[in-house]
């Protein structure tokens, strides 16, 4: 099944959630006139969602949600919408694996492991690891990476240095979060990671972080 993200402006998974359960998504004015596999017009037809499991961290939260699948009628391939707010193949939200490093780079202490600090200051139910954060740390780094070139659209991404070791792309993480806090005016924050996540979705159409199925192959998301 083909991946593909459904940019929307709710604030987060959880008023997605609410949304399909109501049946006030147009899913028809969402998609447009044109099937997104082989271009004929309205050659598609909605197919029964499928259930996957979202979590937020601050505060926890984990709830099976649905999530929106169709088919081609040319050529018999089904797509899906995930939120842009999910990653795909992975639980908890986009801002909440940000704001969770964003943490770790704030409780660093010298000779000290930011991940591991992060990790006993999240919600205990969360059962969020230090190893879990070096996984989210290098998902982040690489989809951060990717997104660059889009990034720097209209932002002024020049503080921003590829990281070489843990605490060097913590800090990475940090300055393009705080790229997108000056455009608002505030703090890095959920805030400034919703725009970073809303001004790169908005643009390419593309997951931030993680790969979609059909890009996968070999690659580990």
């Amino acid at each position: 099944m083909i991946q593909l993200s459904y940019v929307n402006a709710f604030p987060s998974i959880w008023e997605y959630h609410n949304a399909f359960q109501l049946g006030s998504i147009p899913w028809e004015a969402v998609l447009g006139p044109q099937c997104p596999i082989c271009g004929g017009r309205a050659d598609f037809r909605p197919i029964p969602p499928y259930q996957r499991l979202a979590a937020t961290l601050i505060p926890y939260r984990r709830e099976w949600i649905e999530v929106a699948r169709f088919q081609c009628r040319s050529t018999g391939r089904t797509f899906s919408l995930l939120p842009c707010q999910l990653v795909p193949y992975h639980r908890y939200t986009v801002d909440s694996m940000l704001v969770a490093l964003l943490l770790a780079a704030e409780l660093r202490t010298p000779g000290g492991s930011g991940l591991t600090r992060a990790a006993t200051a999240l919600p205990a139910d969360a059962g969020v690891s230090p190893w879990l954060l070096c996984c989210w740390l290098r998902l982040a780094v690489r989809g951060l990476r990717r997104a660059h070139a889009v990034l720097r659209q209209g932002h002024d991404l020049s503080d921003v240095r590829s990281g070489t070791d843990r605490e060097g792309q913590l800090t990475e993480i940090t300055r393009y979060v705080a790229a997108f806090a000056q455009r608002g005016r505030g703090p890095p924050g959920p805030r400034a990671v919703g725009r970073l996540l809303k001004h790169y979705q908005h643009r390419s159409g593309h997951f931030l972080l993680g790969t979609a199925s059909q890009q996968r192959g070999s690659q580990c998301a």
